[in-house]
């Protein structure tokens, strides 16, 4: 039942969310999953099961990543979508090192990087909907 509630909720917020939102949602999905990554490395990998979260989790900020790159106009955008793609890209390929050399500082990082981009996003999105916007609210952990 709780997960129900949980998935309704996840839902209608998605469905709710203006355009900015959904990219900081992407954002917060993205370092969520990254700071995941980090805990399974830290509560050791020679247990399996760790390994196994680690991987899932990078290839989760993967994911939430690709989406941002995949959402850029390049019409519209111009050269901010240019310099977002390159962006993107570099952190696209620092989850790849990651995963292979278990690098949590470079995870810490790029959670740093995606938290300051993340920060712009959220100041337009206030301009734009105004300061009663719900981009902050957070999804429940790990959807």
């Amino acid at each position: 039942m709780y997960q129900d509630l949980k998935d309704n909720y996840v839902e209608n917020m998605l469905f709710s969310a203006n355009p900015l939102q959904l990219i900081v949602i992407a954002y917060d999905k993205a370092i969520e999953f990254m700071e995941l990554a980090i805990e399974a490395i830290d509560a050791g990998l020679d247990n399996i099961d760790n390994l196994i979260k680690k991987c899932e989790y990078i290839t989760k900020a993967t994911e939430a990543v690709a989406i941002l790159h995949d959402s850029l106009n390049f019409e519209k955008g111009g050269q901010v979508a240019k310099d977002l793609s390159h962006f993107y890209k570099v952190i696209l390929e620092g989850l790849l090192i990651a995963n292979q050399k278990n690098d949590k500082e470079l995870l810490q990082n790029m959670i740093m990087m995606l938290s300051g981009v993340k920060q712009a996003w959220e100041e337009l999105e206030r301009r734009e909907y105004g300061a009663k916007s719900v981009a902050t609210e957070k999804a429940s952990p790990s959807v």
